[in-house]
C-alpha cells in the first residue's frame, strides 16, 4: 500500500500530530494542575491557620482595646470578621462567658487559639472554618475548570495553527500525491509557500520532472524492448514455422553435439519424437555410414565445429534409423555462433534424395526411352547411331540402319481406337526386340516407325536380320476383341561405313529406301545402294520440295479440269461433270507435270496446304455463278483427311463464297480411306450432311477395298486405271472392273472408269455398265476458267453430257 493509500484509510499525518500535541499539552496540564492543586491544599491549610491567628489577634485587639467590656459587645465586630476571613463560626470564651457567632459543627474545621492575659481570666478562642477537603474540592474544580478551558482554548487555537500551518499545505501535497498517483502528469505540488513546504514542494516537483524524463526514457526502452520481444517472438515463430513447413529435416545440437531441436522432418524420417531425443548425442540417435562400404562417418555437426565452418556431404551418404530403414540423405551442418564469435551449437540439414535419385533416374529413362514401348527414343537412338558411324569412319566396324514403318497401324489405329493402336506398337516392339541379338539396338522414332542399329553386322547379313524381322511381323496377328489384324512392315536398310554421311544423311536414306520398299508392294526390305535409281527417285523428290514451298509461297499454281462422260446420258444424266486437276508453275512460267511434284508434296506434307489453294481458287472460279448443274471433283489428299482443322475450313469456305454444296464432290483415293478410315468417315458423313458428294478413287488397287466399302458412304466408285486401261486385251482386268462396277451398282453407287483411252475402252465399257468414263477418250485437259467460259455457253454443253 502507497503514502497515499494508508492516508485514504488512516488518519492524517497533521491529525495524528495535533492530537500527539494535544495529549502532551493534557499531560502537562495535568502534571500544573496536580502540582497547582497541591500548592493550594497548601496554601489552604495555610490560610486557615492564618485566618485563625488573624482572628485571634483581631479579637485580642479589641477586647485590649475594650478590657471591660462584655463578650456580647464583641458580636458585631465578630461578625465582620467572619465575613472577612470566610470563616464558618466562631466562639470566644473568657471565663464563665462564652459567645458563638455562625455556624459552629463537628463537620467544620476547628482551630483553637488561647490568649493569655496578665491577670485577667485566658481567652479562649474557637475558630470554625469550613471543611478542609471541601475547599480543596472546590479549589480543585476551580483550577480544573480553568485548565480545561485554557487548554480547550490553546488546543482549539493550536489546531488551527497547525491546520493553517501545517494540515492544510500537507493536505494540498497529499491531495497533489493522490492526483499524481491517479494518473495525472500535468499536476504538480505548490510552491508558493516561502517555508520548508514550498521548498519541498520544488524539490519534489523537479524530482517529479526527472521521474517523468525517466519514466518516459523507461517507457520508450520498454516499449523498445515489447517491440524486440514481439518481433524476436514473430521471428522465433516464423522460423519454427517455416522449419516446419520445409521438406529439409533440421536438427540443432548443443556444443557437445546433444540434440535440442528437429523439425517434423527430421522426425519422420528419423522415426523419433523430439521428447524421445532431446538431450541426448546425435550421434546416437542418427548413424550416418557410407553407402558403398558400410563405414561409420564421422559426426558432421563435431566436425563443423571443429573446423569452424559449413560442411557439406552430398553423396555416398547413407542415414541408417533406429528401426532398421536405410535412407540415402545428403546434409549440410554449420556451426552456430554466439555474438562474441564463439561456437555455441550446430545445425544440420539434410534431406532424403533416394526418391530424388529414383526421380532423376526416372527422367533419365523418360528422357532416352520411348513412354509407351520402353524402347530408345529418336534421341537416344541418334547419339548411338553418331557412336556408329564414328567407329565405322575410324575403320573399327560397320554396322547396318533399318528404319521400319508398319503398313497397318492407321488401320488398326482408326478401326479400334487409340487403345488398341498402343498395344499394338508394344506388341510389335517386342516382337523386333525378339530377333536381334542382345548388341543390337532398336528405337521407337516416332508415330509407328522404328529404327535399329545392328552393330557389327556385315550388309549381308543386316538383310537377313531385316528380312527375318520382316516376315515375322507378316506372320503375327494382332487381336483386339472381336478384330483380328494381319500386319506388315516396310524396312529400309542402309549400310554404315568408312564414307557414309552424317546421322541425319542416314536416317533420310534409310526412310527413303522404307518408302521404296512400301511403293514396292509393301512387306519388304530394300537396301540402299548409291546406284539405286528408285531412292535417286526419291532423293529427287527431297530436293523438290524447296520448288514447292516456294510455289506455295508465291502462289504460281493454276487450276485445269477434265470432263468426265456418262456413257449412257439416258441413265445416268446429262449434268456436265469435271475433275479439278492442280498444276505448279515454275518460276519462268512453264507447267511442271503433276507427278514432278505431287508425290513429293504429299510424302513431305505439303498437301495439305495444296489443297487448301485448290479448294479456295475452285469456290473463287464459281462462286459468280455455276453453270448449271456443273458439278467440281476436288481432289483431296490423305493427309487433309487427318487434319483436325480440315472440316472447318471447308465449311468456312462453302459459306463465304456461297457456292451451292450439290455442285461440289470431293475424291479420295481408297488408300487414304482406308488408312484413315474413322477421319474420312467423319469427313465424308458432315460434308455429305451439308450437299456435297464424294467419289472413292482409285477404287481396286488395295486387297481390302471390298471389306471397307460399306464403311465408307460415298456416292461414286472410281475404278482404277490399271484395270481399265487393257480391259480389251486382259480378260482378268475386264472381269475386275465388271465386279466393281457390279458391287458398286448393288450398294447403290454409280461408278466412274478411268483411263478411257480410246473408243474400244469406252465401248468395253459401255458393255460392262459402268456409268461414266474420264480419260483421252472422252476429253483432254484444259484450263477451269476456260472450260467454264465455254460451259457457259449454250454451244459446249451438249459435248459434255455429264453426270
Amino acid at each position: 500500500m502507497t503514502a497515499v493509500e494508508q492516508a485514504d484509510g488512516q488518519v492524517g499525518l497533521p491529525v495524528r500530530i495535533t492530537v500527539i500535541v494535544f495529549w502532551v499539552l493534557v499531560l502537562t496540564g495535568v502534571l500544573v494542575s496536580t502540582v497547582l492543586l497541591n500548592n493550594a491544599e497548601r496554601h489552604l491549610l495555610e490560610r486557615y491557620d492564618t485566618n485563625a491567628d488573624r482572628a485571634a489577634f483581631a479579637v485580642s485587639q479589641w477586647l485590649g482595646s475594650h478590657p471591660d467590656a462584655q463578650l456580647g459587645e464583641l458580636a458585631p465586630l465578630l461578625e465582620d470578621e467572619i465575613g472577612r476571613l470566610s470563616l464558618a463560626g466562631l466562639e470566644v470564651s473568657r471565663g464563665e462567658e462564652s459567645l458563638g457567632i455562625g455556624e459552629r459543627g463537628a463537620t467544620l474545621t476547628l482551630a483553637v487559639r488561647q490568649i493569655p492575659r496578665a491577670e485577667r481570666p485566658m481567652l479562649e478562642l474557637r475558630v470554625f472554618q469550613p471543611p478542609a477537603q471541601k475547599a480543596i474540592g472546590e479549589q480543585r474544580k476551580r483550577l480544573l475548570l480553568g485548565m480545561a478551558f485554557s487548554l480547550l482554548v490553546f488546543g482549539l487555537g493550536l489546531v488551527w495553527i497547525l491546520r493553517r500551518v501545517l494540515s492544510a499545505p500537507f493536505q494540498a501535497m497529499v491531495d497533489t500525491a493522490r492526483a499524481i498517483s491517479a494518473g495525472s502528469g500535468e499536476v504538480r505540488f505548490d510552491t508558493a509557500r516561502r517555508d520548508e513546504f514550498g521548498y519541498l514542494a520544488g524539490f519534489m516537483n523537479r524530482m517529479l520532472d526527472q521521474m517523468r524524463l525517466h519514466q518516459k526514457e523507461l517507457s520508450d526502452a520498454l516499449d523498445q524492448v515489447r517491440r524486440s520481444q514481439a518481433e524476436l517472438f514473430a521471428e522465433k515463430e516464423r522460423a519454427e514455422v517455416t522449419l516446419d513447413a520445409i521438406a529439409d529435416a533440421v536438427v540443432r545440437t548443443d556444443v557437445a553435439g546433444r540434440v535440442e531441436f528437429l523439425n517434423p522432418v527430421a522426425q519422420e524420417i528419423l522415426g523419433v519424437s523430439v521428447e524421445q531425443v532431446v538431450g541426448r548425442d546425435l550421434d546416437d540417435v542418427m548413424r550416418v555410414v557410407n553407402e558403398h562400404t558400410g563405414d561409420p562417418q564421422p559426426s558432421a555437426v563435431k566436425q563443423c565445429m571443429r573446423d569452424g565452418a559449413p560442411l557439406r556431404r552430398a553423396e555416398e551418404t547413407l542415414l541408417v534409423c533406429a528401426d532398421g530403414r536405410e535412407v540415402h540423405i545428403s546434409m549440410v551442418a554449420a556451426p552456430i555462433r554466439n555474438a562474441s564469435g564463439a561456437a555455441v551449437g550446430a545445425a544440420m540439414v539434410f534431406r532424403d534424395v533416394g526418391r530424388a535419385r529414383e526421380l532423376a533416374r526416372q527422367l533419365t529413362y523418360q528422357a532416352s526411352h520411348d513412354g509407351l514401348t520402353g524402347l530408345l527414343n529418336r534421341q537416344s537412338f541418334e547419339r548411338a547411331l553418331r557412336q556408329a558411324v564414328d567407329e565405322a569412319r575410324n575403320g573399327q566396324q560397320h554396322h547396318a540402319l533399318c528404319y521400319l514403318d508398319l503398313d497397318q497401324f492407321k488401320l488398326v489405329n482408326d478401326t479400334c481406337g487409340h487403345v488398341a493402336g498402343d498395344e499394338l506398337l508394344r506388341q510389335i516392339a517386342q516382337l523386333i526386340r525378339e530377333h536381334l541379338r542382345e548388341s543390337d539396338i532398336i528405337a521407337r522414332l516416332g508415330g509407328d516407325e522404328f529404327g535399329l542399329l545392328l552393330r557389327g553386322c556385315a550388309l549381308s547379313d543386316a538383310e537377313r536380320v531385316a528380312d527375318k524381322v520382316c516376315r515375322a511381323i507378316r506372320a503375327f496377328r494382332f487381336v483386339w476383341k472381336d478384330h483380328s489384324f494381319l500386319n506388315g512392315a516396310s524396312i529400309g536398310l542402309v549400310p554404315i561405313v568408312e564414307d557414309s554421311g552424317t546421322v541425319a544423311e542416314l536416317l533420310s536414306l534409310a526412310d527413303v529406301a522404307c518408302y521404296a520398299a512400301k511403293d514396292s508392294g509393301r512387306n519388304k526390305v530394300h537396301v540402299y545402294t548409291p546406284d539405286d535409281a528408285q531412292l535417286g527417285e526419291r532423293r529427287g523428290e527431297m530436293r523438290r520440295v524447296p520448288a514447292i514451298r516456294k510455289a506455295i509461297d508465291e502462289d504460281r499454281f493454276v487450276l485445269h479440269a477434265q470432263p468426265i462422260a456418262a456413257l449412257d446420258p439416258d441413265r445416268a444424266g446429262h449434268s456436265p461433270h469435271v475433275e479439278v486437276l492442280v498444276r505448279m508453275l515454275d518460276e519462268e512460267g512453264a507447267t511442271v507435270p503433276p507427278m514432278a511434284f505431287i508425290p513429293a508434296a504429299e510424302r513431305y506434307d505439303l498437301m495439305p496446304e495444296i489443297d487448301r489453294w485448290v479448294i479456295r481458287s475452285t469456290f473463287s472460279m464459281i462462286e459468280g455463278g455455276r453453270p448449271d448443274g456443273l458439278v467440281c471433283a476436288i481432289n483431296v489428299s490423305g493427309a487433309s483427311i487427318c487434319d483436325d482443322d480440315f472440316l472447318d475450313f471447308v465449311l468456312t469456305e462453302l459459306e463465304r463464297s456461297g457456292v451451292d454444296p450439290e455442285g461440289i464432290c470431293f475424291e479420295i483415293t481408297e488408300t487414304a480411306a482406308v488408312a484413315n478410315l474413322s477421319r474420312a468417315r467423319r469427313a465424308i458423313t458432315v460434308l455429305r450432311g451439308v450437299g456435297c458428294c464424294f467419289s472413292l478413287d482409285d477404287f481396286g488397287s488395295g486387297l481390302s477395298s471390298f471389306a471397307y466399302l460399306r464403311d465408307l458412304p460415298v456416292n461414286y466408285l472410281k475404278i482404277d486405271g490399271s484395270f481399265v486401261a487393257d480391259i480389251v486385251s486382259d480378260p482378268i482386268h475386264r472381269a475386275m472392273v465388271r465386279s466393281i462396277n457390279e458391287v458398286g451398282h448393288i450398294m447403290g453407287l454409280r461408278t466412274i472408269a478411268e483411263f478411257a483411252e480410246n473408243d474400244a475402252v469406252i465401248a468395253a465399257l459401255r458393255e460392262i455398265g459402268v456409268d461414266y468414263a474420264q480419260g483421252y477418250g472422252i476429253a483432254r485437259p484444259c484450263p477451269l476458267n476456260q472450260l467454264l467460259v465455254e460451259l457457259r455457253s449454250s454451244g459446249k454443253e451438249r459435248a459434255l453430257q455429264g453426270m
